[in-house]
């Protein structure tokens, strides 16, 4: 299987109202989806990173403003030593 690509998708104003229909052409286009978030007008989920041109399909899909790699942030434990 194929290693996977965690993203974000940002929905325009527009189709915030029908976001389910935008995260259904997502699914279309390959994108697994894990959440959708509504309120804020997002879709997280993942692609296969070995399919490059998959953003730019899902670029394509009306009401989608961008799809961006989500970004890690790691916080280090309570008990570790000041940096």
């Amino acid at each position: 299987m194929a290693a996977l690509v965690q993203i974000t998708v940002t929905v325009d104003t527009a189709s915030a109202s029908d976001i389910e229909a935008v995260a259904d052409e997502l699914r279309g286009k390959g994108m697994k989806v894990d959440q959708v978030l509504d309120s804020i007008g997002m879709i997280t989920g993942s692609i296969p990173s070995a399919a490059p041109a998959a953003s730019q399909a899902l670029q394509a899909v009306d009401g989608v403003v961008s799809v961006d790699a989500a970004q890690g942030v790691q916080v280090p434990p309570p008990d570790s030593d000041i940096q």
